[in-house]
């Protein structure tokens, strides 16, 4: 199937650091509904313009790039059968309901060169622990029957509706490397460190 770049045109970006959960609610709703349609690949949300810095031939200028009345939130990239399928999806975005707008636009080539140093993926032994560290804040925000659930079928895939539970309580967001994928890369599973830190949870047993 053909990959296609759907481009975020808002007002400004929802995607504060300190923005609460239910001010990314409607946001991450759609995330949640693209995942369960097992429609989104890859997705990275921006922050505010207000931490732009916008680099030209003669000086680096805080700001946007352009400014204009709507700037660039964020992007993710779509799989669809064609170009018209992939615009009857991008249109459910709720930037397109509140004002803004969607840029759909096929994707030529590219991809992931590697994975964010100082992630799990890294293996690096003291980078794990760091950022396992981070299941502790928000494992326990997730609804009892989630917890019971990923327990239940710990290494299992992960569906959709969990992940975007997960990125909403401040866990890893669906785009990001933290996650695993089959060979293909498709689907989404707990780290191995992560498994092993649930199970050990299931058992009371200290985390490793």
């Amino acid at each position: 199937m053909a990959q296609f770049a759907v481009l975020i045109y808002a007002a400004d970006s929802a995607h504060a650091p300190d923005a609460s959960s239910e001010e990314l609610a409607e946001p991450d709703g759609h995330a949640e509904e693209l995942l369960a349609a097992d429609a989104m690949l890859a997705a990275y949300a921006f922050t505010p313009r207000e931490y732009a810095v916008s680099v030209r031939r003669d000086a680096a200028t805080p700001g946007p790039f352009v400014d204009a009345e709507h700037v660039v939130a964020g992007v993710y990239v779509l799989e669809a059968d064609d170009l018209d399928e992939a615009v009857r999806i991008a249109a459910t975005n709720p930037a397109v309901r509140s004002g803004g707008g969607v840029e759909v636009r096929p994707v030529h080539s590219g991809g992931a060169i590697r994975e964010p140093r100082g992630r799990p993926g890294c293996r690096g032994t003291a980078e794990v622990h760091t950022r396992l560290m981070e299941i502790e804040q928000w494992w326990a925000r997730l609804e009892p029957a989630t917890r019971s659930w990923l327990i239940d079928h710990n290494g299992e895939p992960v569906p959709g509706q969990i992940v975007s539970e997960i990125a909403r309580t401040g866990g890893p967001m669906p785009g990001d490397p933290w996650w695993a994928h089959d060979d293909d890369g498709s689907g989404f599973f707990l780290p191995d460190g992560a498994v092993d830190w649930v199970e050990a949870d299931a058992n009371g047993e200290t985390h490793p």
